[in-house]
């Protein structure tokens, strides 16, 4: 019997999530998030920010190791080191506003385009 239930609830608890998805973080969303007075937002965004150095980096390791031609990769980011929250934040925030377009765009972009200005590697 407890089996049954067993499988039962898995069963019920796979289908329920077959419809669930993640949603694409938008550069107006992080905006939303760096222009806010909660805590919690700001930390989101600068998680999310350091998500993507994160990201870099092991596309950074790919391409060392070979996994990756270097005209494959996108051009790298060399924050680390040089800056913290505030600056990632500040950087991205005046990327945001300096290019509207990218608020319609997934956050990565706007990160991206951000970092490799004001960090990139020499």
């Amino acid at each position: 019997m407890r089996t049954r239930y067993k499988a039962a609830a898995a069963a019920f608890l796979f289908a329920t999530t077959i419809g669930a998805h993640a949603e694409i973080t938008t550069g107006a969303k992080l905006q939303e998030w760096l222009s806010s007075n909660d805590g919690a937002l700001h930390l989101a965004a600068t998680m999310y920010i350091v998500g993507v150095l994160d990201d870099d980096g092991v596309l950074q390791a790919a391409e060392m190791k070979g996994l990756m031609k270097p005209d494959q990769a996108p051009r790298h980011l060399c924050a680390s080191g040089k800056a913290k929250g505030p600056e990632l934040q500040q950087s991205v925030a005046r990327m945001l506003n300096e290019r509207p377009e990218l608020k319609r765009m997934p956050a990565v972009l706007a990160v991206r385009a951000a970092l490799a200005r004001d960090y990139p590697c020499s």
